[in-house]
């Protein structure tokens, strides 16, 4: 049986990264007593799969996992069962039975997400600046921002995957902005909202992203 989850990881639980958040659902399929199924081999893991993951520091209240169990469940029973055990900052939302047939492609079909995201402006800049910078950055045809990791460099192009941006509407504090941005999810390298952030910094230099909030994973209609 699949059953696909929505979650949401609050402020409370912002700082776990994925590989702890991953920890977090495990410990509590166990102690609410699901019929799990696990994967084969010597290091048997539940089989729960992720949509994508959350970067530290980064909350979400559209998230999405895949749970396989050996054994009917009802869908509320599972999320009801799974709250009762979460730890604080994480809370299952929703949950509805998915083909089995269906269930990869049902994960997959995210491929968007949209986020909020609160900077902090620097000295000298404005939020006209910042809006200034982000219509210049959608005017461009080509964006690079680049990605180091196991001390080697990788480009990441990333002007193709912002699909919008924008400053928020309502009334700004002088030395902060929120910008709301949709962003594409790409298999070879997604671009995030931090590094969006930081080619905004290269016209407005001092532009800090201070919290990151993924409100949604979306379904891209062409695919």
């Amino acid at each position: 049986m699949k059953v696909l989850l929505r979650y949401e990881k609050g402020e409370p639980a912002r700082w776990i990264g994925h590989l702890d958040l991953q920890r977090a659902f495990a410990r509590a399929l166990r102690r609410a007593g699901l019929p799990v199924s696990f994967s084969e081999g010597f290091n048997p893991r539940p089989r729960l799969a992720f949509a994508s993951a959350l970067g530290v520091g980064v909350t979400g209240s559209g998230e999405a996992a895949m749970l396989t169990l050996s054994e009917p469940v009802g869908p509320d029973d599972v999320a009801c069962r799974l709250n009762a055990v979460l730890p604080r900052g994480l809370r299952v939302t929703g949950a509805e039975e998915v083909a089995v047939a269906d269930a990869r492609a049902a994960l997959s079909a995210f491929r968007a997400a949209s986020y909020r995201v609160e900077c902090e402006i620097g000295e000298g800049g404005s939020v006209q600046s910042v809006d200034d910078a982000l219509r210049a950055l959608l005017g461009s045809t080509e964006a690079l921002v680049t990605r180091t990791r196991g001390g080697r460099s990788s480009p990441i192009e990333a002007r193709r995957q912002i699909r919008r941006l924008a400053v928020a509407a309502g009334p700004c504090a002088s030395a902060r902005v929120v910008l709301e941005m949709e962003l594409g999810m790409e298999s070879e390298g997604s671009v995030r909202p931090a590094e969006v952030v930081g080619l905004l910094a290269l016209s407005v230099p001092g532009l800090l992203a201070r919290r990151i909030h993924r409100n949604a994973l979306l379904v891209d209609p062409a695919g």
